[in-house]
Formats: C-alpha cells, sequence, structure tokens
C-alpha cells in the first residue's frame, strides 16, 4: 500500500487537484517532497537498510503533519496518504525489533482516527486504518512486553473486526484478519485461566476459518488452518465428539493430499484416537 499512497501524494501534488489548491503552493510541495521521501524509504526497506527507512519515514510524516496542522480542513486525500505512512512506520519499527517505537506510532494514530470515546468510524477506508492500526499496537505492544497494553487493544481491533466482517461477510481478507485476531483472544483468555471464554472464541474462529475453507477449497492454506483450529476447538471441548470428527475429516484430507505438515501429523493422530474411542 505504500507505493500506491507514495504515487497519490506526488501525484496529487504536482497535478494541482483542487482540494490541495486550496491549500496552496506550500502544501503541494511539502505534498510532493513527502511522496519522494516515503518512496526513498520504500527503496531503503527493499535493500534491508531499516536505519534510513525509518529515517525517510519520519521527514515524510513530518511534513505531512504541517499539511494537515495548517490546513483548516485537509482533504480526505491527503488524510489518507499521511496515514499509509504513518502505518509504514510503525511497520517499520517493528521490522528493525523495536516495538516500543513501533507502538508509539500506532497508538496515537488509532486513538486519533477513533476519537477519545473510541467510535468505530463509518468510513470503509478509516477502519481499515484503524484495524491496521490497533493490530500494529496489539503486536507491538506484546513484543515489547507490555501485555496489559495488548490485552486491552485486543477487543478494540476485533470490535472493528466484526463491524467489517458483517458488513463484508465474502471478503476473504477481512474474514481471515478477524479470524487472526481472535486466535490472539483465545490464547489471552486461556493464559488467564478462562476456560469458557476461551471456548467461546475458539468456536468463532474455527467458524471463520471453516468458512475460508470452504470458500476456497483449492487452498491447502486455508485446510490447514481449518484442521488446526477444529483440533484448537477440540482440545478446548474436550468431549465434543463432533468437533474431534471435524478435524479428523479435514485432517484425513490434508493428508490424501500430501499436505499434511510433518509437525501436525501427532494432531491427526490424536483426533484418530478421540474418534476411534467415541466408536467412529
Amino acid at each position: 500500500m505504500v507505493r500506491f499512497a507514495t504515487c497519490f501524494l506526488v501525484c496529487l501534488a504536482i497535478g494541482g487537484a483542487a482540494p490541495l489548491a486550496a491549500q496552496g503552493a506550500e502544501a503541494q510541495a511539502k505534498l510532493e517532497r513527502a511522496g519522494r521521501l516515503a518512496s526513498m524509504a520504500s527503496d531503503a526497506g527493499d535493500r534491508g537498510d531499516r536505519i534510513a527507512q525509518i529515517g525517510f519515514y519520519q521527514k515524510s510524516l513530518k511534513l505531512l503533519n504541517d499539511v494537515v496542522a495548517t490546513s483548516p480542513a485537509p482533504s480526505a486525500e491527503v488524510v489518507f496518504g499521511r496515514r499509509e505512512i504513518q502505518l509504514s512506520l510503525g511497520d517499520a519499527f517493528l521490522a528493525d525489533k523495536k516495538p516500543k517505537a513501533a507502538a508509539d506510532v500506532f497508538g496515537p494514530m488509532a486513538e486519533e482516527i477513533s476519537g477519545p470515546a473510541g467510535a468505530i468510524p463509518a468510513d470503509r477506508s478509516a477502519r481499515l486504518h484503524l484495524a491496521r492500526a490497533l493490530r500494529g499496537l496489539w503486536h507491538s505492544a506484546f513484543l515489547a512486553g507490555d501485555y496489559g497494553r495488548a490485552r486491552a487493544t485486543l477487543p478494540r481491533l476485533i470490535a472493528v473486526g466484526r463491524a467489517m466482517q458483517v458488513e463484508e461477510p465474502t471478503n476473504s481478507y477481512l474474514t481471515r484478519r478477524l479470524a487472526e485476531d481472535l486466535q490472539g483472544e483465545t490464547f489471552f483468555r486461556w493464559l488467564l485461566q478462562d476456560g469458557a471464554g476461551s471456548r467461546d472464541t475458539a468456536r468463532e474462529t474455527l467458524a471463520l476459518f471453516r468458512s475460508l475453507a470452504e470458500a476456497n477449497p483449492g487452498s491447502e492454506e486455508a485446510m490447514r488452518s481449518h484442521f488446526l483450529w477444529a483440533y484448537g476447538a477440540a482440545e478446548l471441548q474436550h468431549d465434543d465428539i463432533v468437533l474431534w470428527r471435524e478435524a479428523l475429516a479435514v485432517g484425513e484430507q490434508l493428508e490424501a493430499r500430501k499436505a499434511m505438515k510433518a509437525e501436525h501429523q501427532t494432531y491427526l493422530g490424536i483426533a484418530r484416537a478421540h474418534v476411534a474411542r467415541a466408536g467412529g
């Protein structure tokens, strides 16, 4: 996305679009410079030069912040591009193993989008940006050892994901993202010995991965996720033979396709044993 945002900012500034023309030549010059710096950052990232990448993104973001701060009504296009650069800077900090610095980018961004009440915006692009910022925040907080902040962030992220997935139930990207976020919630609840809660979120996670596998029958990745979460939900439920049978059925399909990973073979054996004890 950063390549798109970079090109967009440069083209918008050079082209003199109406919303920017009202903001003046100085704003256009800053936007053009910000876009070029973002492009330089992306190139540095491709080379693996994290220090240069972070520096270029920081300079780009400073220019964009100046444009937004000095404009009485910054255009939606400028706001969009600025958020893309913010997310890219946070990702660069994570890639450079600096999770605290990443959290300092993602956290304020999430608060700016959702406001003090933590509202979920109606605009689709704002929702996507909020979800990405919250996902970056919970991930960076977790890596930094700030488990309280990570735990507090995850339900907000899931709420945004559910709101988007309800509106676009056939969007595989949104469905997978929500399922992956629910994985983290299941883990936290299990870790905190919330047995009932972890079982509930495991079932919800399984339902999402199941729907992805059904929508993408040729995808071995989707089938593996379905198998692992059928197994995981069955483990948490203990005596739910329906879940064990589901895990076994999907696992055997993977095995028949020769797509079962060696490290997952043990899980298939456990599923077989449970089903056998229940009489098949």
